[in-house]
């Protein structure tokens, strides 16, 4: 029987192939890396990204998020996980680990966390986010990054193609 069921898709990307060159923030918006004082700010666009059968209650959100930093998926590469905030407020935040910790996931740099609140969507800072972590990876001497995604999340398939992602075949 075949299902038209959404599933989860790993993605894989060369670095060196990726459009770098377009990572410009927009105007009114700051780049920088995460730090650990981070915490509450991620957890608060996490609750604020994800519907509430991703994430109950802020409490929730917190937890993930400080289980993140505590490495249960894989140790967190702070310099590959950047923030982008316009004012006092973080909008967007890419937060990368050195290796992912489940089965079936390709050797290196993954992606666990794309993360765009909803106010802020479409206006680029996504990208603008993951060329930036694939900058800082690429000169650590990194040649790939990897990222799961749904297959119905049309928005992120295209963002995830236009930059040259492509289904990981084991």
């Amino acid at each position: 029987m075949v299902t038209d069921d959404p599933i989860q898709l790993t993605l894989t990307a060369n670095l060196a192939d990726l459009p770098l060159a377009e990572r410009s923030t927009p105007d009114d918006f700051a780049l920088r890396g995460t730090e650990d004082r981070d915490i509450q700010v991620l957890a608060d666009l996490y609750f604020s990204a994800y519907p509430s059968e991703i994430v109950a209650d802020e409490a929730a959100a917190l937890e993930e998020i400080e289980v993140t930093f505590k490495g249960e998926y894989g140790e967190l590469d702070a310099a590959a996980s950047p923030l982008i905030a316009t004012g006092n407020r973080v909008v967007a935040a890419v937060l990368t680990v050195k290796q992912a910790p489940w089965d079936n996931t390709p050797p290196g740099p993954f992606l666990i966390e794309v993360i765009v609140h909803p106010d802020y969507r479409r206006q680029g800072l996504a990208r603008v986010a993951i060329l930036e972590a694939a900058s800082t990876l690429l000169s650590q001497g990194h040649q790939t990054v990897a990222l799961r995604v749904m297959s119905d999340n049309d928005a992120a398939m295209k963002l995830y193609g236009s930059l040259g992602f492509r289904q990981w075949k084991q």
